[in-house]
């Protein structure tokens, strides 16, 4: 395998996380939790930081789920996670302020319930063909994170 490709691979796949034998995008979900935990835990990072750390992730997300589709030869590779990276990042920016170990284990089960159910919209991208939409339908469960979130926080369950 060329550099190239590993290095877009070692991407696509959330760091070789995407190659856990079941359930690919809770594992792929986790490289965002750490960068997330060593942030909160170890780094000087504003929210303007945060906000350019998803907006790299997204790009970098974009091009590489056309990549994988052309790779993996699959209109929807398992292996590509860093779909999930890019919106757990998009949640945990909006709740930059709030982030804990307690509130990043939160973000996560509710990105991964949305995920998994795929509500309308997010759906709806699912079943387009192309690497946008791999992107897209999980930045929509996210969005559906975010309002859950909000709502939880509003009647204090969270």
């Amino acid at each position: 395998m060329k550099t190239k490709n590993i290095i877009k691979v070692f991407l696509s796949s959330g760091f070789f996380f995407g190659f856990a034998p079941f359930a690919p995008g809770t594992f792929g979900t986790i490289p965002a939790f750490i960068i997330y935990l060593i942030i909160i835990n170890f780094v000087n990072f504003s929210f303007i930081y945060s906000i350019c750390l998803f907006v790299i992730f997204f790009l970098l997300a974009v091009y590489c789920s056309n990549w994988s589709i052309k790779y993996w030869n699959n209109k929807d590779p398992k292996q590509f996670v860093l779909d999930e990276i890019c919106a757990y990042m998009l949640i945990a920016t909006f709740f930059y302020n709030e982030l804990s170990l307690k509130f990043l284990v939160y973000i996560f089960f509710i990105f991964r319930f949305f995920d998994v159910v795929k509500p309308p919209i997010a759906r709806y991208f699912d079943k387009k063909e192309g690497g946008i939409y791999i992107v897209l339908d999980d930045i929509v469960s996210a969005l559906y994170s975010i309002v859950t979130i909000f709502i939880l926080k509003y009647f204090n369950l969270l």
